[in-house]
């Protein structure tokens, strides 16, 4: 069955086509958060995605719900509550903190899809190759540093009072 959303109406309605000639109009309700809504929560991430190493990301873990879903396709992880989320971010934090003196996590960008229920923020952590000697300027080992580059997109699913249901974190792409 091939299902299109007719973009033309002013209240959104889906057709529904099957093996037969005819097609039925059937009015649905809109579930998807407005594109104020959507904005916000951009925005928030705009400022909190370089900060998620460093900082305090107590405004983001408050708008995610009690039973927020967390499928962390980088790092092989499944999570299903607000708490489990925040010690996985910990858990992550600390990593970071002794794998390498120098972390830096950077919001590349980000898609708003109106009429959608989703964000998709592009990120990238730079991180410093460690080893014993890299905690020695490079002008006396004559060793160049070695960065460490990951990009991923995170899927921001929100409903349409504004809470997050669903993170995906997954590496970009194909």
């Amino acid at each position: 069955m091939l299902r299109n959303i007719v973009a033309s109406c002013s209240r959104p309605s889906l057709i529904v086509r099957s093996l037969s000639s005819e097609a039925k109009t059937v009015e649905t309700v809109s579930e998807a958060p407005a594109t104020q809504t959507l904005l916000r929560v951009d925005w928030m991430m705009q400022k909190l995605t370089p900060l998620v190493l460093k900082s305090n990301i107590r405004n983001f873990i408050d708008i995610c719900k009690d039973d927020v879903q967390l499928e962390d396709r980088l790092f092989k992880y499944n999570l299903t509550s607000r708490a489990a989320l925040m010690s996985h971010i910990a858990k992550i934090r600390m990593y970071y903190r002794y794998l390498s003196p120098f972390n830096k996590v950077e919001w590349i960008g980000s898609c708003v899809y109106e009429n959608e229920d989703v964000i998709v923020v592009l990120w990238r952590l730079s991180t410093l190759e460690s080893s014993f000697m890299s905690y020695f300027p490079s002008f006396l080992t004559k060793k160049e540093q070695k960065m460490i580059v990951k990009e991923g997109a995170l899927d921001i699913h929100i409903n349409k009072d504004g809470e997050v249901l669903r993170i995906v974190n997954r590496p970009v792409g194909f």
